[in-house]
């Protein structure tokens, strides 16, 4: 009879590392990205979701198609993409909104270099005007932290798809605050 050890040494894919290895290396900045997009309340439960999915799918892992962390982040968006009619609606509610508000945190987060609390309706309808996949590629670029590349792995596009797609997420967003903000660039 085998040990558990040796059960899960033959059943993971090359490169992956046994599932200690793999949460200790990726679930900070995995939990990090989630947070950032749904918030803390929910980042823990998507988090441990994703990490379970990867697990029990360890068998579909191609290493040759990106690094644990672009698979992990891959599997992570997805589970945050359930999420998106929620996340839509709090931005269309902030959108209508004519008053200061506070905005929900997946969203400050994102857009932390934004100073004033006035310019958050326009940035809403801003976001709302993009698609859902622009913004995952602006999501994983500015809360993540992952490159051009690492984007364009995740969320298996080419990488000049996702420059694009990022450099018109920024532009709106500039163009959406500058009547608002003393905005140089």
């Amino acid at each position: 009879m085998r040990g558990r050890d040796e059960q899960e040494a033959v059943s993971q894919p090359q490169g992956l590392g046994s599932f200690d290895e793999l949460y200790s290396a990726y679930f900070r900045s995995l939990y990090r990205y989630v947070a950032r997009r749904v918030g803390p309340d929910h980042a823990e439960e998507l988090t441990a979701e994703a990490f379970a999915q990867a697990w029990i799918r360890r068998d579909r892992f191609d290493p040759s198609l990106g690094s644990p962390s672009t698979w992990l982040f891959a599997i992570a968006t997805n589970l945050v993409r359930r999420h998106r009619r929620t996340e839509e609606r709090k931005l269309r509610a902030l959108a209508r909104w004519h008053q200061p508000v506070s905005v929900p945190s997946g969203e400050r987060e994102v857009l932390e270099g934004v100073a004033a609390r006035e310019v958050w309706p326009q940035v809403a309808a801003a976001l709302l005007e993009v698609g859902p996949t622009d913004r995952d590629c602006i999501y994983l670029y500015a809360v993540a932290g992952l490159s051009y590349a690492e984007v364009a792995t995740t969320l298996s596009l080419p990488i000049g798809t996702v420059r694009s797609r990022i450099n018109r997420v920024r532009g709106r967003l500039r163009r959406a605050v500058q009547g608002t903000l003393d905005l140089q660039g």
